[in-house]
């Protein structure tokens, strides 16, 4: 697929040399990004899409301009452009005009991306949501950091002394925000060490858990907490001797859920357990216990699939 770039450069006539002038590209790169030779990194296809007021889908070649979202939220808020442009001066620092405004609803502008970061602050979604984008994957790095209360510059500032101590390179706080709207992606090693400054896993991090699954596993788990009820699903009844090891199943699959070994989980607490008692015959018992529930494991997927439609019936 061709990009507009060629294009726009001479509707808007301009050599390569005045327009490699006024956005500090060289003449040759441009070449090479309007003849296919060479591909552009997105911030140079952001910084090219900001100069000619068009988005990047558009400038790489694509069919049409992805309408975006600014009218829809809008009127969702139940909003006019006035009272939108007001607030968002307010809460966000941001100074617009309303017919502004109505440009980029209307896609006959592209706002900049520090007006689209504002834009989606304001209306408290991504900005892929904002530029109309429905396949993205929200993370929880937002989240997670204004749970700790810190603003972006503080975070980073922070973070970057982990990434130091573990020799890696540090990051800025522009590719720290492109990652908490899911416009760019860090490395998998980056994300191992963002989860583990936020003490989660990295599929919770990344916004691949599936929390409705989730919750049904915990509704099963607190069903079993209830004693003398016998839950049967085809020809197995679930009583009180067997309810520690079916949760235990059930629990794996949370673990799995978490991005967690549930073996070596189980075994982590298994360890714990052992030492709070000191009679043979409970280290015994333990014992046992804890060789089914590793025979039971590789099982847990299915069994807790067949009391989930079980319970479903209920």
């Amino acid at each position: 697929m061709e990009n507009r770039l060629k294009e726009l450069r001479q509707k808007n006539n301009l050599t390569l040399k005045e327009l490699g002038s006024k956005i500090g590209i060289p003449n040759n790169s441009l070449s090479q990004y309007e003849n296919g030779r060479r591909q552009a990194k997105l911030e140079v296809w952001q910084k090219l899409a900001d100069f000619f007021d068009v988005s990047v889908p558009y400038l790489q070649g694509f069919e049409t301009q992805i309408p975006n979202r600014l009218r829809e939220l809008r009127r969702s808020h139940g909003l006019t452009l006035k009272d939108t442009v007001e607030k968002v001066k307010e809460q966000e620092a941001l100074i617009i005009t309303a017919d502004a405004l109505a440009k980029y609803e209307r896609g006959d502008r592209e706002p900049k991306l520090e007006i689209l970061q504002k834009l989606a602050d304001f209306f408290k979604v991504p900005v892929p949501y904002v530029q109309g984008f429905d396949k993205y994957q929200p993370n929880k790095l937002k989240e997670l950091r204004d749970k700790k209360g810190m603003s972006q510059s503080q975070f980073v500032q922070t973070f970057n002394e982990l990434l130091i101590s573990k020799k890696m390179k540090p990051i800025t706080i522009p590719t720290y925000s492109r990652w908490e709207n899911s416009i760019n992606s860090p490395t998998e090693k980056v994300w191992q060490q963002l989860a583990k400054y936020f003490q989660v896993s990295v599929p919770y991090l990344k916004g691949e858990i599936d929390t409705e699954y989730l919750e049904k596993l915990v509704e099963l788990l607190i069903l079993l907490t209830f004693p003398k009820i016998v839950i049967s699903y085809g020809d197995t009844d679930i009583d009180d001797d067997t309810k520690p090891f079916i949760s235990v199943e059930i629990m794996s699959q949370i673990c799995k859920s978490l991005g967690y070994d549930s073996k070596d989980k189980f075994l982590e607490i298994y360890k714990k357990v052992i030492k709070l008692v000191d009679d043979t015959e409970t280290v015994e018992y333990l014992q046992e216990f804890q060789s089914v529930i590793i025979q039971l494991l590789p099982m847990a997927k299915g069994i807790t699939k067949n009391l989930l439609n079980a319970y479903d019936n209920l």
